[in-house]
């Protein structure tokens, strides 16, 4: 008997399981336009998920990164980031607005104006200490991949609406679920990049090895026409006549 749990040997897998994909969500965000927030930059590696709507954030450092519903983006380092409705609406510190507008029962923020809803599940994931040698050196600073239908797979898609299920319902546990999913999510989204990175590495070096075989050839031939390969001019066409010359 196959066991599902069985750890294959590929370079994706081992990687994967020296990363410790354990999520913790800080809160489902209801955000009416026009809102923005920022993250101050730590060591916590955190995400976030638009359940509806959307947004667009920005790295500390200048990157800007727009997202949709379905959007799930991770910032594997911890950059202090902001995420707001569009650019230029005002931002503020996310601490100072949980102090002004504290989290609900259901670790729910409502923050924002009267305008266009965007909902986001906020959190953080946690790294082993020990990674696979290289392992941090291959993630970027922010990594945004598509979570709905036509993104990260089909089978992704039933989480993905039953967080926003979770969102709608105000059930008890909806904490517990959401963590849980991200969990999910998170996984995937290293998985999807992580071979990303393997098969763009492969097609780099199969162009490589194909634009060395055509470096050889050119030297070979080159190297002919130096030796003395006896070449005939074209006495036809120099002629007048129709006669081709030949090697």
């Amino acid at each position: 008997m196959h066991r599902l749990n069985e750890h294959p040997r590929d370079a994706v897998s081992e990687l994967l399981r020296g990363v410790k994909v354990h999520s913790t969500v800080y809160c489902l965000s209801d955000l009416r336009a026009p809102w923005g927030f920022h993250v101050e930059d730590s060591a916590v590696a955190k995400f976030h998920l638009v359940l509806e709507g959307s947004c667009v954030l920005a790295l500390d450092g200048g990157e800007q990164v727009d997202l949709g519903c379905g959007d799930l983006v991770l910032l594997p380092t911890g950059t202090g980031h902001a995420v707001r409705d569009r650019p230029g609406s005002r931002i503020r510190d996310l601490e100072r607005i949980l102090t002004d507008h504290p989290l609900d029962g259901d670790a729910r923020l409502s923050f924002g104006g009267r305008g266009r809803r965007t909902r986001l599940v906020c959190g953080g994931f946690q790294l082993a200490d020990a990674l696979p040698s290289g392992l941090l050196a291959l993630l970027p600073t922010v990594v945004s991949l598509d979570a709905g239908p036509g993104g990260l797979g089909r089978w992704l898609q039933p989480l993905f609406e039953l967080l926003r299920e979770e969102a709608d319902g105000r059930q008890p546990g909806a904490a517990a679920v959401f963590t849980k999913l991200a969990d999910v999510f998170l996984a995937q989204a290293l998985r999807s990049y992580l071979l990303g990175r393997v098969r763009r590495h492969e097609r780099l070096r199969e162009r490589d090895e194909l634009r060395t075989r055509g470096g050889r050839l050119l030297d070979q031939l080159a190297g002919l026409v130096d030796g003395g390969l006896p070449v005939q001019e074209d006495r036809g066409c120099l002629d007048g006549g129709n006669d081709r010359g030949h090697w």
